[in-house]
């Protein structure tokens, strides 16, 4: 019987993090670009794998096809401190996506000496579109890649060079890239002294590599002149374009033109989206040290240079935002679970309705193994939102439909709009009727 990652690649549920390749004692793992869909998958060498079945024990999409639950069953997970913030550095806080405090983090404990390193993400030399991680002991490189970068990133693939190293570090990842990395930690106790941090950004999905493509087309920018994709430069932001002459172009993530606005709602809202990030179910970062993301509270909205919002889960993470916050490196306030919650809305749909999508992409079969049908309910006006999105998805995937694609854009916008209205009246009339 077979026992290694194949089972969930040919699920559709690979999302390229890494940590399989990380963690094959055979090196018969690689991890390659799907360009129809725009995604990374693990590979497989058949002649080298000796079905140890270590692949799939550090994979966070097995749990998904073992109908493995979450241990904490709340949206937020365990934590010890939610802030609001930003860095008292304004060069970084304005260079960075929402505020600059993983920037300042970062800084502060390589200036500090506290770590050694620290892992970053680049574009390769090759295309903007293709990003890898590196680790870093260069306080200078902080500045020079800080910014998201929306790509399917191999974080992960980091973790067989960093266990050979001395010293101390610290890794940022997406919540599923972190998740994988604890399960990594767990077959490799070494490297756990080793990571000082695991930090983690809220997120609503990783675009695929296509995105910003169909992106640039729209705009009449020539990918081939690219060199590097960030978002960055104040809040809510621009998407930051450096290209090979050295020019910049920068394109506002809150444009004005209707037309520009619907490019952003395709490229970023989940329709180039994947798979396994419509089924993700940990959202804030559950299995990190610290958890940041975007401030989207009515409070920060006149604000253009950027705010964060912060949940500490260790001693440690809570002590070096203290010390900080001392040291006049950040500024923190103290929040809640109800504002983070209402700052990133989206999440709670996810959470929610986590068995009816499970329904509609993996099945009803799933549906009876995993889930106990008199406990959760489906949501229908979910359903149909994922019919919307997996549309635009299938869509998406044919590249000489993307100048007609506007006007699936245009039908998306306002129908999921059109569902939500929808459902927030069914509610309030049963509360009516529960009067």
């Amino acid at each position: 019987m077979t026992k290694n990652i194949n089972t969930v690649v040919n699920s559709h549920l690979c999302n390229g993090c890494g940590t399989c390749y990380s963690a094959c004692p055979k090196s018969a793992i690689s991890i390659h670009k799907d360009l129809q869909l725009g995604i990374l998958i693990a590979n497989i060498d058949g002649n080298k794998c000796i079905n140890c079945g270590l692949c799939l024990d550090v994979c966070h999409s097995n749990d998904i096809l073992s109908g493995h639950k979450y241990p904490n069953n709340s949206i937020i997970g365990a934590y010890n401190g939610i802030y609001s913030g930003y860095s008292l550095d304004n060069t970084l806080r304005y260079r960075a996506s929402s505020g600059g405090i993983v920037s300042s983090l970062l800084r502060y404990l390589k200036t500090n000496k506290i770590i050694d390193g620290f892992v970053l993400i680049k574009p390769s030399d090759k295309s903007p579109f293709d990003n890898y991680p590196f680790l870093s002991h260069d306080v200078d490189d902080i500045l020079r890649y800080a910014g998201t970068r929306y790509f399917p990133i191999p974080v992960n693939m980091i973790l067989k060079e960093l266990s050979k190293m001395s010293g101390r570090y610290v890794i940022i990842g997406t919540p599923c890239q972190i998740s994988a990395l604890r399960k990594y930690e767990e077959q490799n106790r070494s490297i756990s002294e080793k990571i000082l941090l695991r930090i983690s950004f809220f997120c609503g999905g990783v675009p695929n590599l296509n995105a910003y493509k169909y992106y640039l087309k729209m705009h009449g920018i020539d990918e081939h002149k690219v060199r590097s994709i960030y978002r960055g430069m104040g809040w809510p932001g621009n998407n930051v374009f450096e290209l090979n002459n050295q020019e910049t172009i920068h394109i506002s993530r809150r444009p004005e033109k209707f037309f520009a606005q619907i490019y952003h709602t395709l490229a970023f809202f989940p329709v180039f989206a994947q798979k396994r990030c419509l089924i993700c179910n940990d959202r804030f970062g559950a299995a990190s040290d610290i958890s940041v993301g975007d401030a989207w509270i009515k409070q920060y909205e006149s604000d253009k240079t950027g705010v964060s919002l912060i949940i500490s889960r260790s001693p440690v993470a809570k002590d070096i935002l203290s010390q900080m916050q001392q040291e006049k490196e950040l500024l923190l306030q103290e929040s809640n679970e109800k504002e983070l919650i209402y700052s990133q809305r989206i999440f709670s749909d996810y959470f929610n309705n986590y068995p009816t999508t499970c329904r509609f992409l993996l099945g009803k079969d799933y549906i009876n193994r995993h889930f106990d049908p008199d406990k959760y309910k489906m949501n229908l006006f979910w359903e149909m939102k994922l019919f919307l999105i997996t549309t635009g998805m299938r869509l998406s995937q044919i590249k000489i439909l993307w100048p007609c694609l506007f006007l699936y854009g245009v039908i998306f916008r306002y129908g999921y709009q059109w569902l939500c209205l929808a459902e927030r009246l069914k509610i309030k009339i049963h509360r009516s009727f529960s009067l």
